[in-house]
């Protein structure tokens, strides 16, 4: 059996829709994948297709209705994420200013709604609310792990940002007991215990991130799940462009994965699953994963990625969606 016989066999087909409240019927194979554990990483390579960013939000609804989750983790700041919390809880704020004023990919509009709807949910569960923590330490963390001058070889002060994201979240957990679902990207959600980034201004450096640090305090209690696609249309930020994504090539795992199931808009795949060894082989060798970040070149998509381990490795479960069109600025 090839590992496209094996992922249309197992994978769970998605709906990907605009609409932000569709129902969740088909997302509830996830919550086999999520049984048991205490921090659910979700991240994807972009931050720019709209329908993986309605995806994640889909998804956190599903863990908060029918997994008893109740904090919503994502890597923006401390006091983006007090703001925000402030207003799930009692009201007061306007999110869609905070959100127009923060990083581009938060200023979307499936990040709003689900904002607006933890909100309302709230609302109606007094001494059960859901709430909101912006895991990104900033200073914090560079000042706590003695990182002031970055490192030559890390000089975006990398490994103080992912440590920062590991304690936060790890100290917010011991504190409430709350099941957190962390919403970043792959480069942080993953188990990558080596992860390397490649994209123009980095220096591609092999060290842990926050999801192998999360995996190091909570075992198999973290599980991180991967949001990958094959090709369309993204934004561009910095410029307000559009980006055109080619077909990923042979040597992204992107490829297999798109391959497969090319009747679905998207799927679900559990990577734990019972698998022949060839499928075996390909779930454990060496990946490189698709990036779109900020001067992604399509003459050079292959260049932007992730490297450092294994699919197996760096996720519990993958969804892939065929083809994707941009995320849009909130107006």
């Amino acid at each position: 059996m090839t590992p496209t016989d094996w992922i249309s066999h197992n994978a769970h087909p998605l709906a990907t829709g605009p609409d932000p409240d569709a129902p969740l019927d088909d997302l509830e194979p996830l919550l086999a994948v999520v049984e048991g554990a205490s921090v659910v990483g979700g991240g994807d390579g972009s931050r720019a297709a709209h329908e993986v960013t309605v995806l994640q939000a889909r998804m956190a609804r599903l863990l908060v209705t029918r997994a008893g989750f109740r904090t919503l983790a994502f890597d923006g700041g401390r006091e983006l994420g007090e703001a925000l919390d402030t207003f799930v809880r009692t009201g007061t704020g306007d999110p869609r200013k905070l959100l127009r004023e923060s990083e581009p990919f938060w200023n979307v509009a499936p990040f709003l709604h689900l904002i607006q709807w933890v909100r309302e949910r709230n609302r109606a569960h007094a001494g059960d609310e859901v709430r909101v923590l912006g895991a990104d330490m900033g200073a914090d963390a560079v000042a706590a792990w003695g990182t002031l001058p970055p490192p030559p070889d890390d000089p975006h002060n990398m490994a103080a940002l992912e440590r920062g994201f590991a304690e936060r979240i790890a100290a917010w957990h011991a504190a409430t007991g709350h099941r957190v679902f962390f919403w970043s990207t792959t480069s942080h959600a993953s188990n990558g215990l080596h992860r390397a980034v490649h994209f123009p201004a980095s220096i591609p450096r092999g060290q842990r991130n926050a999801g192998s640090l999360l995996r190091e305090r909570f075992g198999s209690a973290y599980r991180p799940i991967g949001f990958t696609f094959g090709r369309g249309q993204m934004r561009a930020y910095g410029n307000g462009g559009v980006l055109h994504v080619p077909p990923p090539g042979r040597e992204l795992a992107e490829h297999t994965l798109d391959t497969a199931r090319p009747d679905s808009t998207a799927y679900l795949l559990d990577l734990r699953t019972t698998a022949p060894p060839e499928v075996t082989a390909w779930r454990d060798a060496p990946a490189r994963t698709r990036m779109v970040v900020p001067g992604y070149d399509p003459e050079h998509h292959a260049e932007p990625c992730m490297t450092g381990g294994s699919l197996k490795e760096w996720f519990d479960a993958l969804v892939h969606v065929h083809e994707v069109t941009p995320t849009q600025p909130l107006p």
